[in-house]
C-alpha cells in the first residue's frame, strides 16, 4: 500500500495553525493512492505536537523526538524524513508551503530520487496516477503536472484548502529513531521578529497597508485598527521597499501567502503581485481614496476616502460598538 507521509510543522511547542488546511489536502490525496494518511513530527520534546495533530483525523503518527533536532538543521531533518519515508511506504511526502518547507522538501526529494512539485492548489486524476494543480504567472495561469518518478514531494498552499478540523478520535503514535545524519553543521541563533501579534499565515484578521499611506508614521496609523482585532499586520511589496515597514510583513507573490477571516486593505491599489498572496480571504475591505483602483474590484466592502481620515473615525466606531 503507497501511503502520504505529512510532515507538521510545529513553532514554540504548538502545532501551526497552517497544518489544518493542508492536512485536508494530505487527505484528498491519501484518498487518490488509497493509503494511509501518516502524520511526521519531529524535533525535542514534541509530545504535545503529537497529540494534537493526532486529533486531525490522520491514520497515524510518527514522533521522531531527539535532542539533536532541537533546531532545524536543513541536512540532519532531511536524513529523518527521508528515512520515515522509507519506512512507512510513502509515496507522496507533503508539507504546507513555508519557508522550511521550501527548504526542507527539495534535499527530502533528492534523497528519495522522488519529483519535487511546490505551491499545489488541487489535485486531478490522470492516467490513473494524481496530477498536480499550481499556480503560475501569479495566479493568471494554472499548470498541470504529474511525475514520472515512483515518489513525489509536494508542498501545498494551505489557502486553497479548508481547514481540517478534529476528528472526535485519536490516531495512534509509534516513537521512530531513524539515523540523524550529522555533517558537523551546528546551530547559531535564529533572529526571529518579535511580535505579540499572531503570525501573518496563522490570523484570522489581517489588516494590511500599502504604499498609499505615504510614510513610515503613516504605516503606524494601521496598529490602532489591528489591536481591536487582535490582527497581523501585513504590507504591499511597495510599502516595505519604501521602507514603511518590516519586510517580514510583505504579503503577495514574492511574500506570504494568506487567507483570512477578515482581510484590511489600506491604501493598497490591488496590484496583481499583492493580490495573489491575499485574494482568497472571505471578507476584504479595502479603504482607498482612488475610486478607480483595482483593488475595489475584489473588495467585499468598499470605502472611498482618506485613509489617514477614515481609519481614526473607524477606530473609534468599533471601539463603540464592542463597548
Amino acid at each position: 500500500m503507497s501511503n502520504v507521509l505529512f510532515f507538521a510543522e510545529h513553532s514554540q511547542g504548538s502545532l501551526r495553525k497552517l497544518n489544518g488546511p493542508a492536512l485536508t489536502a494530505a487527505r484528498q490525496l491519501a484518498t487518490r493512492v488509497g493509503g494511509q494518511l501518516i502524520a511526521l513530527v519531529v524535533g525535542e520534546d514534541v509530545g504535545a505536537v503529537a497529540q494534537a495533530v493526532a486529533r486531525l483525523g490522520v491514520d497515524k503518527v510518527v514522533c521522531v523526538d531527539d535532542a539533536a533536532l532541537r533546531d532545524y538543521l536543513p541536512r540532519r531533518y532531511a536524513s529523518v524524513v527521508a528515512e520515515v519515508a522509507e519506512d512507512e511506504d510513502a509515496e507522496v511526502v507533503l508539507a504546507a508551503v513555508t519557508t522550511l518547507s521550501k527548504d526542507l522538501l527539495p534535499r527530502v526529494a533528492v534523497r528519495l530520487e522522488a519529483a519535487m512539485i511546490s505551491d499545489v492548489v488541487d489535485f486531478l486524476d490522470e492516467d490513473d496516477a494524481p496530477a498536480f494543480v499550481r499556480p503560475m504567472w501569479a495566479s493568471k495561469l494554472f499548470e498541470v503536472v504529474t511525475a514520472a518518478t515512483d515518489v513525489v514531494c509536494l508542498t501545498v498552499r494551505h489557502t486553497a484548502f479548508a481547514a481540517q478540523e478534529e476528528s472526535g478520535r485519536v490516531a495512534p503514535i509509534a516513537a521512530a529513531s531513524p539515523e540523524i545524519v550529522d555533517d558537523g553543521t551546528t546551530f547559531e541563533r535564529f533572529d526571529a521578529v518579535e511580535s505579540a501579534r499572531p503570525a501573518l499565515t496563522d490570523a484570522d484578521v489581517v489588516v494590511a497597508g500599502g504604499r498609499g499611506l505615504g510614510s513610515a508614521e503613516g504605516f503606524a496609523s494601521l496598529e490602532p485598527l489591528a489591536d481591536l482585532f487582535n490582527a497581523a499586520i501585513g504590507a504591499t511589496r511597495a510599502a516595505v521597499d519604501a521602507g514603511y515597514c518590516p519586510n517580514d510583513w510583505q504579503i503577495g507573490q514574492t511574500g506570504k501567502i494568506v487567507a483570512p477571516d477578515l482581510y484590511f486593505a489600506v491604501g493598497i491599489s490591488g496590484a496583481i503581485q499583492h493580490v495573489a498572496g491575499m485574494k482568497n480571504a472571505k471578507t476584504i475591505v479595502a479603504i482607498n481614496k482612488n475610486p478607480e483602483e483595482p483593488i475595489f474590484q475584489l473588495a467585499s466592502y468598499a470605502v472611498v476616502g482618506d485613509a489617514h481620515k477614515l481609519l481614526p473615525q473607524l477606530v473609534e466606531a468599533l471601539t463603540k460598538a464592542k463597548a
